[in-house]
């Protein structure tokens, strides 16, 4: 039978490898013709924010679903609070950046948060994509440094 440790050690490489790719192809459909793939990016991008947060909840509930107590090194805790800060911070921008093109108001909305996410989020994108990736890459470093 396996143990949430064997099921989280799958998912979580499953998962790092496929958001990479997802976030990879997200990337190049706006690098390659903006207009012709931006609904394919809406869409990487809803999976990717959908995927994030289910990881993270299926993250938290090991603390409730392991079999064996985790221990870590020493010498990789600031590491891995650094990875795990990192990922929160991104998968919280790029929340922030998906709600704000979900709810769009159209132009007369000129002075609220979600406007200034819609002017800045070429911006804001090309920050958060290259951390976000290397989160990903760190998650499954992590998931052999611990494992």
């Amino acid at each position: 039978m396996y143990t949430y440790e064997n099921i989280f050690f799958l998912v979580g490489n499953f998962w790092g490898v496929a958001s990479c790719l997802l976030l990879i192809a997200a990337w190049l459909a706006i690098y390659l013709d903006k207009e012709r793939y931006e609904r394919l990016h809406r869409k990487v991008m809803i999976v990717m924010v959908a995927g994030g947060w289910a990881f993270v909840v299926f993250y938290l509930s090991g603390i409730f679903l392991r079999t064996a107590p985790m221990t870590v090194a020493a010498g990789i805790v600031p590491w891995i609070a650094a990875h795990g800060t990192i990922a929160l911070l991104t998968l919280t921008g790029a929340t922030l950046l998906l709600w704000a093109r979900l709810t769009d108001r159209g132009a007369g909305d000129t002075v609220s948060i979600r406007a200034h996410l819609n002017r800045r989020h070429t911006l804001y994108g090309r920050v958060i994509t290259p951390l976000w990736f290397f989160s990903h890459v760190g998650g499954v470093v992590n998931l052999y440094l611990v494992g």
